[in-house]
């Protein structure tokens, strides 16, 4: 048996398990992935912010797509790569908190979450958080232990990062913030000049975001609330804060009972909850638990919406919170031996059924955006364009940001993505830049007819020709195919 909880072993396979779930969507993912779609075309503009989220992950799809040449298994290595750094944090952070033949253990049995197997190969805001939030944990607790300067200004580094990855990484920061006002022991820092230079950093490495915010009026935000917002019912603040919490449940809920389980059956008595080291304990509590706790306070005082994958990020501890208040050191060697026995064959059973679940459903199952031709479309588009405009360079695609994104990305050389034809969505847009260039307009022609959608029409447009295609899906070919709708505009 591979004993998974010695450090080469682990290491191997962690390598193995990111080499096969990058493998795994190269295969099955013809197309590139909705988020895919929406990163590289943000990303392609290099912007300080975008009308959904924050940059970081758009920067780093961007220069991925260009150092790769477009390469799309890069797209699905950089989540991998995401997962694997989250989980060496975690067992840096293990050491201090496990006994030695835990610590890689607990790391592993991340891979039974659903936010670290079957989501992963769509690298995005969401996933870039799960290294990020290990990253500063990590750094925190060595701040407080060693009081070094240069895990202050790690810590303010990786804290701005997390914000430019995605806001609700506020709720870690501020849940840090939180146990050193509360522990008595971490009192004392406030009165440290450390932790205002990790402040100031952060602060300056955000601050061309926020610029972006006030320059563009917090577009993000309104993002957030409308994606968040609803109906007003007193039910609301009862309802989606429950939702979220059997979400969460329900993605950890395999971490939970292969843990329990492998421990009764190799110990032979059910695991007790004991507090070990206060201090670890308060450390533990502050950064696994109460930031799933303040969304969930959140939601129930302001009645909001919350998404499931929200959660992605909060779970890097949950290996090391059951090792830590659930195992018992005195346990005999005989029996401590199964234990680790029977739940890395657990975990390794869990990870290969994660990738057999993956390939059945994408192997066996239609979907809509994994299936779509995105090249063949954009090949077509290009044709006609040169067709009818003489070779001239096509550099701007109209459209929604599936479609549009889809086609822009494509291209013989890929073109910037006019989002919903909303200036807003696509504040790079030089509008007589457009004119002068000339522009082609995409569709759902099925759900948005055959003729131009008016959300595109502009005033005086100089249509040379419009359309329709039927493009052909990767694997089902006897699928009725996606009619797209097209239209050239040219310069003017």
């Amino acid at each position: 048996m591979i004993r998974i909880y010695q450090k080469n072993h682990f290491y191997i396979l962690l390598i193995l398990n990111a080499v096969i779930w990058t493998i795994l969507p190269v295969f099955f993912h013809k197309n590139m992935p909705l988020d895919m779609t929406e990163l590289v075309s943000w990303g392609h503009e290099w912007q300080w912010g975008y009308y959904k989220h924050p940059p970081l992950s758009s920067w780093i799809a961007e220069f991925i797509m260009v150092f790769t040449h477009n390469g799309q298994w890069a797209y699905y290595a950089t989540s991998q790569i995401c997962v694997v750094i989250a989980l060496l944090c975690t067992a840096h952070i293990a050491k201090d908190f496990l006994d030695k033949d835990y610590v890689f253990l607990s790391a592993l049995l991340l891979q039974t979450i659903y936010y670290y197997n079957f989501i992963t190969p769509e690298f995005n805001p969401n996933i870039l958080q799960i290294p990020l939030w290990a990253g500063i944990i990590l750094c925190l607790w060595r701040c407080v232990k060693t009081d070094k300067i240069i895990y202050w200004v790690i810590l303010g580094i990786l804290s701005a990062c997390g914000i430019l990855a995605k806001y609700y990484t506020a709720i870690l920061l501020l849940s840090a913030v939180l146990m050193l006002i509360y522990v008595p022991q971490y009192r004392q820092i406030w009165k440290n000049y450390k932790i205002y230079c990790a402040f100031f950093i952060f602060l300056l490495y955000l601050s061309p975001h926020l610029m972006w915010l006030v320059k563009n009026d917090f577009q993000t935000f309104y993002y957030i609330q409308n994606r968040s917002d609803v109906v007003p019912a007193v039910s609301n603040h009862i309802i989606y804060p429950f939702k979220f919490f059997m979400a969460q449940s329900t993605a950890i809920i395999a971490a939970v009972i292969v843990f329990f389980v492998c421990y009764y059956k190799s110990v032979a008595i059910f695991p007790k909850f004991q507090i070990k080291d206060l201090e670890k304990s308060y450390f533990l509590f502050f950064m696994a638990i109460v930031p799933f706790l303040m969304t969930l306070i959140i939601s129930c005082l302001l009645g909001i919406r919350l998404r499931s994958m929200w959660g992605t990020p909060l779970w890097n501890m949950v290996g090391i919170v059951l090792f830590f208040f659930f195992t018992d050191n005195t346990i005999i060697k005989q029996a401590k031996e199964k234990f680790i026995k029977n739940i890395s064959i657990s975990i390794l059973c869990f990870i290969g059924i994660a990738m057999g679940a993956y390939s059945i459903n994408f192997g066996l199952f239609f979907h809509e955006r994994a299936d779509f031709n995105g090249r063949t479309a954009a090949e077509k588009i290009f044709n006609i364009w040169q067709k009818e405009l003489d070779n001239m360079p096509l550099n701007y695609v109209m459209g929604d940001l599936w479609l549009g994104g889809n086609i822009a990305y494509y291209l013989p050389h890929r073109a910037s993505v006019f989002i919903d034809n909303d200036i807003k969505k696509s504040p790079w847009i030089d509008i007589n830049l457009l004119k002068y260039s000339g522009y082609v307009m995409v569709w759902n022609a099925d759900s948005e007819g055959k003729n131009i959608p008016n959300i595109y029409n502009r005033k005086n447009m100089p249509i040379v020709k419009y359309g329709t295609l039927d493009i052909p899906w990767h694997n089902n070919k006897k699928t009725v195919p996606y009619k797209m709708g097209w239209a050239i505009i040219k310069p003017h």
